[in-house]
C-alpha cells in the first residue's frame, strides 16, 4: 500500500502543478514496486505501475523532457497493451486510451504530426468504443479532446476537410 499511496501523492502533486515532486514521489513508488518480496500477492501491482508511469510521463512532459515522457509512456503502454490485449482486461482500455492520446501529444511535441495522427486514431477508436458501443459516456469528453487534437493536427498537415469533419464530430459531444 506504501506504493499505492506513493503514488496517489505523485498524482496530488500533478493537480497543483508540483510536477518536480510529483516525480519524485512516482520514482519512490517505482522502488517499492520493483521489490518482489512486497509485490508478491498483490493483484494490482502491475496495474498501479502502469498508472505511475503514465502519470511520470505527463509530468516529464510539462517540464519539456520529451524523449523520458516518450520513454515512460513506453513502458506504461507495454503494461497496458499486455493487459488489454493479451490478458482481455478491457476494463482497463481507458488507460490505454489515455497512453495513446498522450503518446500522440509527445510526438506533437517532437515535430512529429505523422506519428501523433496515428495515436491519435488509435486512442480515438477506443474512446469510441467506450462511448458510443458501451455506453460509457463519462469518456466523451476525453473523446471529444482527441477529436479536437487530431483536428488541431491533420489542419497543421494541410488536411482541411479531414480537420473539419473532426471538429465537428467534437463539437457534436461538446
Amino acid at each position: 500500500f506504501l506504493a499505492m499511496g506513493l503514488t496517489n501523492r505523485g498524482l496530488c502533486f500533478n493537480n497543483h502543478k508540483d510536477d518536480r515532486e510529483a516525480i519524485a514521489s512516482y520514482d519512490r513508488a517505482f522502488k517499492v514496486w520493483e521489490n518482489p518480496i512486497i509485490r508478491n500477492g498483490f493483484s494490482g501491482w502491475e496495474v498501479n505501475l502502469g498508472i505511475g508511469y503514465l502519470n511520470k510521463s505527463i509530468s516529464l512532459k510539462v517540464l519539456g523532457d520529451v524523449h523520458e515522457a516518450l520513454n515512460y509512456n513506453d513502458k506504461a503502454l507495454m503494461i497496458f497493451d499486455r493487459i488489454v490485449n493479451v490478458e482481455g482486461k478491457t476494463a482497463y482500455r481507458n488507460h490505454l486510451a489515455c497512453l495513446y492520446n498522450n503518446r500522440a501529444i509527445i510526438f506533437r511535441h517532437l515535430g512529429d504530426d505523422s506519428a501523433a495522427v496515428e495515436f491519435y486514431e488509435k486512442a480515438i477508436d477506443l474512446r469510441e468504443t467506450l462511448v458510443f458501443r458501451e455506453g460509457r459516456s463519462i469518456h466523451a469528453d476525453q473523446l471529444a479532446k482527441s477529436y479536437m487534437n487530431k483536428a488541431d493536427t491533420v489542419m497543421k498537415l494541410g488536411d482541411t476537410r479531414t480537420a473539419f469533419e473532426y471538429y465537428h464530430k467534437a463539437k457534436s459531444i461538446w
